[in-house]
């Protein structure tokens, strides 16, 4: 044989590397308890309407193959997401989420922490049957690690995992540490002038935020959607 050529059969001159001793497989995790809020509860916190579409983004429910949760960002609501639908291959539905204290359920106080914005939102999307079929979970920033804290909730409740659990625009669930972020905490600001000034200097100078009656009504969520991003600290399972 020439220099460039192989050997014959050379790899089983190669040592054969002991196997690692294996583990006992772990017990299958439990599924925690919980029970999906009843209409009338529902009704009162404003859960009914979780899922709010926009004006044209009808879909014929019996050609539904596919759902996408949508989860906006800080701040915003299901209106962010109004519009994707007509950009959507056929047989697949967006959901757009709206939290509490914005658009259709701006009467409703925002969650203040994580485990009821993750529990409450977890029960409401259950109510309003979004798992009967495979579906995808998109977050957009806070939406973003919202969309991985439901997953680890949906999963521990025994229910499927998405397809797809997209986070988008924010850091990653493991990086969430406030020192991380490029600008720092927000919310320690109590004064609501210096508060604006530095969201405008942040994220730019927002015309329809200018207005001082705006200001009045929008900051109790923002303030409180940024302190959910402060002091967030991601959960894990070992199925997700």
């Amino acid at each position: 044989a020439s220099a460039q050529e192989t050997p014959a059969r050379s790899w089983q001159q190669a040592p054969v590397p002991t196997p690692a001793p294996t583990q006992a497989a772990a017990a299958p995790r439990p599924s925690v308890a919980y029970r999906i809020p009843s209409a009338a509860e529902l009704k009162r916190t404003g859960g009914d309407l979780v899922i709010q579409k926009g004006p044209f983004d009808r879909v014929d429910p019996s050609r539904v193959q596919l759902k996408l949760i949508c989860i906006p960002q800080a701040g915003m609501g299901a209106w962010a997401f109004h519009g994707w639908q007509a950009k959507m291959p056929e047989g697949v539905e967006v959901l757009p989420i709206e939290m509490p204290g914005r658009g259709a359920r701006s009467m409703n106080a925002p969650w203040k922490d994580w485990t009821t914005a993750t529990k409450t939102l977890c029960d409401e999307l259950q109510a309003a049957n979004c798992f009967d079929r495979r579906y995808v979970v998109l977050g957009h920033s806070l939406g973003g690690w919202m969309a991985h804290e439901l997953v680890q909730e949906l999963v521990a409740r025994g229910i499927r995992a998405p397809e797809l659990c997209i986070i988008a625009s924010i850091r990653a669930p493991s990086l969430c540490d406030i020192k991380l972020d490029a600008h720092g905490p927000l919310t320690h600001i109590k004064q609501s002038g210096p508060f604006w000034e530095e969201f405008f200097r942040r994220y730019g100078r927002n015309p329809d935020l200018c207005e001082k009656s705006i200001q009045d009504f929008v900051e109790p969520v923002i303030r409180s959607d940024f302190g959910l991003v402060e002091n967030y600290k991601p959960a894990y399972t070992d199925q997700v």
